[in-house]
């Protein structure tokens, strides 16, 4: 196959976005059904008038690239490129969209001032356009699937994200700690990524603010990747027990240093959304062959943990319950446990959940319209 793979956003930053879409792309172009792949990406701008100058030039530069090609399919994560989608329509290129979220329900959610989001409100007609006019869909979780496949009528799957467990590995804790400063004889509990309101962030500070989880002197929870902003300033307003940290945004490998530093990885939601999203952060956690802590009862989370013995689950949103239950799984885990957790999760990580996987799910799909 002959692979164009369009994105109108930058790849190259540390977002959870980019990131996932970077691997992404790196694993699709080396799966050995592709005999050519062609990434294109937007370039980041600040301000609004250059960044809708910079939607229009891309999608003409994206159409010029796209009209020498020749036997290709297209898959596509944009709002909407007219310019681009009526070259693809002419030359009859199949497109393939990934669907990762309901705009309109997302729009409330955003910090942006308002005028913006009327303007995105306006855009999200343009999208559900380029999703309706696309051949197939690949759908991020299974709970958008089941609610679009009858407003589309698109041949669809749905594929959760992968491990990168090259960037992601194993690192002995106890030399990871000493980089990091943290003590020895610390129980570090770790949330890792965009500290954001729908990733539960808020359901961890109201846990370890517990009475029972404060009395737990050892116990740490840090919290890497809070950006100076209102909301984390709201989140250590409300963190009372002192043994919560706070760390600003790091690079890729202080991440890793910051994974096998901890004892636990915590993997919390906020449900505000039809889809929860597929957290990369959890096969990033696996990728180091940490235990995971998961949201219960919740597909894109507990599924995939119970289904690889991948760590626990228990319902964040009931912060007593939360915190009894935390307290009951660090006190059961022993040594041979953490051991076996290595093993397990690091090679799931490796053989059952890579992004070569799922671009072998990707593949097996694109070939039903190539």
């Amino acid at each position: 196959m002959n692979i164009i793979y369009i994105v109108d956003f930058p790849v190259n930053g540390n977002s959870g976005r980019e990131k996932a879409t970077r691997e992404k792309a790196n694993a699709l172009s080396r799966n050995n059904s592709v005999e050519s792949f062609l990434l294109i990406s937007e370039q980041p701008r600040k301000g609004l008038i250059f960044k809708i100058l910079g939607k229009l030039f891309f999608d003409i530069n994206t159409a010029l690239k796209i009209l020498p090609k020749s036997n290709v399919i297209v898959v596509q994560r944009v709002l909407f490129l007219p310019v681009t989608r009526l070259v693809l329509f002419l030359k009859g290129t199949r497109v393939i969209s990934e669907y990762h979220s309901d705009l309109r329900e997302e729009i409330p959610l955003f910090n942006k001032p308002s005028y913006q989001k009327k303007l995105l409100f306006i855009a999200s007609y343009f999208y559900n356009l380029n999703i309706k006019i696309s051949h197939g869909i690949i759908y991020n979780h299974p709970y958008l699937k089941n609610k679009f496949d009858s407003v589309y009528h698109k041949p669809s799957i749905y594929s959760y994200n992968g491990s990168n467990y090259s960037d992601y590995f194993y690192m002995d804790q106890s030399i990871a700690r000493n980089k990091l400063n943290i003590s020895q004889d610390a129980v570090v509990f770790l949330f890792l990524g965009s500290v954001s309101q729908w990733h539960g962030v808020d359901y961890l500070i109201n846990i370890f603010n517990e009475e029972s989880i404060r009395l737990q002197p050892k116990f740490r929870l840090y919290i890497v990747g809070a950006k100076d902003n209102d909301y984390t300033a709201d989140l250590k307003q409300k963190a009372e027990n002192e043994s919560i940290i706070f760390i600003p945004p790091v690079d890729m490998f202080t991440a890793n240093e910051y994974i096998n530093v901890c004892d636990f990885c915590m993997l919390p939601v906020k449900q505000l959304r039809t889809s929860p999203g597929s957290p990369l952060k959890l096969y990033d956690y696996i990728a180091c062959g940490k235990p995971v802590i998961a949201q219960e009862n919740l597909l894109g989370y507990s599924d995939e943990v119970e289904k690889y013995n991948l760590g626990f689950t228990l319902d964040f949103t009931n912060s007593k319950k939360g915190a009894e239950k935390i307290i009951e799984i660090a006190k059961g885990l022993n040594n041979e446990m953490k051991s076996r957790f290595i093993k397990n999760n690091r090679e799931t990580a490796l053989k059952k959940v890579s992004w070569e996987k799922r671009m072998e799910e990707w593949c097996k799909f694109l070939r039903r319209f190539y």
